[in-house]
């Protein structure tokens, strides 16, 4: 190869390249590359702000000299996310449904105070009508409910409660309670209030009255049967109404108790002179009874206390059968039944005497008595036997 002609050549090229070619090529390439990036960060911030908008767009490349003026595009509304409202939750609602018999017989029960520690208050379960809350094998029904629980609706708002009575009677104790029970918030048995109860009297003592049955009356009204536990009282059974009164139960209709049993029984009785005849001082003793009470006197008797060597040979009028000794003394006491005496009446007895002792003044002592007779201490009288020779 001819080298001189080479470097020839090759000077005559230089000659032609100006230094600024190489300069402006690489300014516009830089350009276009920057351009280039420029355009692909745009694209893909507005791909994310398209997906997030929900708005497309496209790009149309006019070769490889820069892009094409682009449309003014208005910026993007971004809508706020909502915030979700909290759930609520639907609650069932509550059984309104009438309390059942069954439910009140076989439920879970709050009871009261009774009026003596003999009967606890607190929740009991009772099965079948029954509870048993003492431990001993064989401890008694303690707590029972009595007849059938009554529907009523004592509030007024449409849907029945449940009147029921309850007693509570061990070691000889009896207390009773009328409640009414109602339906409960959860469902359940709640005890709504107490009508009327019968509390234990002193030791010893009955009650005077006892509630014997339990009914539904006008206008949410409870009826309560009471009778009269005072003995031998004429008296028929009072039905009393209760109704639900600001908050609690108030008797509304009927008597507020029985009247009080009084027969005031009292006995007299006149001197007796004891003559002789055939050996033995005999004389006549007239006992008259007197009923000052406003009832009945039943079960009425009296007792004769004898004085030492006196005995009753016999005796007419008014008693019922023979009078017999309660104690054969001295002195002597004789027992003798009389027999159902009205108010305001009278009955006189005639007591034939003996005496075999020595002539003398003596003194004995007559009472009527009932259990019905709340004067007792006044009926017992004295009086004097004069001997006469």
């Amino acid at each position: 190869m001819n080298m001189d002609r080479l470097r020839s050549d090759l000077a005559d090229l230089a000659e032609e390249v100006a230094p600024v070619d190489l300069r402006d090529r690489t300014l516009r390439t830089s350009r276009r590359i920057g351009v280039q990036r420029t355009l692909a960060s745009s694209a893909a911030a507005l791909v994310m702000i398209g997906a997030a908008t929900g708005t497309a767009f496209a790009f149309f490349p006019r070769g490889d000299v820069g892009p094409a003026p682009a449309a003014t595009t208005p910026p993007a509304v971004v809508t706020p996310t909502p915030t979700p409202m909290p759930s609520v939750t639907v609650t069932e609602p509550v059984n309104l449904a009438p309390l059942t018999v069954s439910e009140i017989e076989n439920g879970s029960l709050t009871l009261p105070d009774w009026g003596t520690d003999v009967c606890p208050t607190g929740t009991f379960r009772f099965a079948k009508g029954n509870h048993v809350y003492l431990p001993q094998p064989d401890s008694p029904m303690a707590f029972a409910i009595l007849g059938e629980p009554v529907p009523v609706d004592v509030d007024g708002d449409g849907v029945n409660e449940m009147a029921a009575e309850i007693v509570c009677s061990p070691h000889a104790v009896t207390a009773q309670q009328v409640l009414v029970f109602k339906r409960a918030a959860d469902g359940g048995v709640q005890t709504l209030g107490r009508v009327t109860s019968v509390r234990p009297p002193a030791r010893g003592a009955l009650p005077q009255e006892l509630i014997q049955a339990v009914a539904a009356g006008d206008a949410g009204t409870v009826r309560v049967q009471w009778a009269d536990q005072q003995p031998f009282s004429p008296a028929d059974p009072q039905w009393r109404g209760y109704r639900w009164v600001d908050g609690q139960f108030k008797q509304v209709s009927g008597p507020t108790r029985f009247p009080t049993v009084d027969a005031d029984v009292r006995a007299q009785a006149q001197p007796v002179e004891l003559k002789l005849l055939n050996g033995a001082y005999v004389g006549e003793l007239k006992v008259t009874v007197h009923n000052n009470g406003p009832m009945s006197a039943q079960s009425l008797g009296l007792r004769l206390t004898l004085p030492a060597g006196v005995t009753m040979a016999n005796q007419r009028g008014g008693t019922v059968g023979e009078c017999g000794f309660h104690d054969q003394g001295p002195p002597a006491v004789l027992l003798c039944g009389l027999a159902t005496l009205a108010p305001n009446k009278s009955v006189t007895v005639t007591f034939t005497l003996s005496y075999a002792g020595p002539a003398t003044n003596l003194t004995g002592s007559i009472a009527a008595e009932t259990v019905q007779d709340t004067k007792n201490a006044n009926d017992k009288v004295d009086f004097n036997i004069k001997v006469v020779r």
